[in-house]
């Protein structure tokens, strides 16, 4: 009776021990799966690159063309390449934050800002436009404060993924500590219960043996 009782609480440890396996597994499966989404920390610094690029090339078209520089028409085609540019980056830039909505809520506004920008200057990133100076520095302006934004956005990633990054090492050591753990309850649990079937083999073994031993006797 209290081998059979014993064979019962081994079975229900094990049984307990796969569940807890099966959960561990499912967390690090999760802890794989989530987090941040691969490439977000480049984009953000692709897009941050191409408005200095912009900045850059309007200001320099516009020193070339108070100083009377010849180059001038070199820096229209620059700043014009570099509006198509960064139009095409910002259309596809989806950066991912997780679990910060005030992240999140800034990202849209960059987003509203920056589509705001792109299209009502469309129009003035061509080559048969003459951009004015008054024009010029507000472009100037306008993009160094999208810039300035992208560039507060890459900075909170940067610091969000080093605390995740803090706590994925952190939680994963304790599901390997109870991974360790529970698979030495269940190794425990199941020699226990090979070494119970083994000792109820010898007995029913030895049983056999004093019947037989037994019928001879009677015999």
């Amino acid at each position: 009776m209290k081998e059979n009782i014993v064979r019962a609480v081994l079975l229900v440890c094990m049984i307990i021990s796969a569940i807890v396996i099966a959960f561990i597994l499912r967390e690090i499966s999760t802890l794989q799966t989530s987090g941040f989404v691969p490439g977000t920390f480049n984009s953000l610094n692709q897009v941050d690159r191409n408005l200095d690029n912009l900045s850059l090339a309007l200001h320099e078209y516009q020193h070339a063309v108070l100083t009377d520089d010849p180059s001038s028409q070199q820096w229209k085609n620059n700043y014009i390449n570099q509006f198509n540019i960064a139009w095409g980056n910002i259309q596809v830039f989806r950066p991912a934050f997780q679990e910060n909505p005030i992240a999140l809520d800034q990202v849209a506004l960059f987003k509203k800002n920056a589509d705001t920008f792109l299209t009502n200057n469309e129009s003035l990133f061509n080559t048969q436009y003459s951009l004015s100076n008054n024009e010029l520095t507000k472009l100037i302006n306008e993009t160094q404060s999208l810039r300035t934004a992208v560039h507060n956005l890459s900075q909170q990633y940067y610091y969000q993924s080093l605390n995740y990054k803090d706590t994925w090492v952190e939680k994963l050591g304790s599901l390997n500590q109870l991974l360790w753990i529970v698979s030495g309850v269940l190794f425990i649990a199941a020699s226990a219960l090979v070494g119970l079937l083994f000792l109820s083999n010898l007995r029913k073994q030895t049983l056999v043996h004093e019947a037989q031993l037994a019928r001879e006797e009677l015999n």
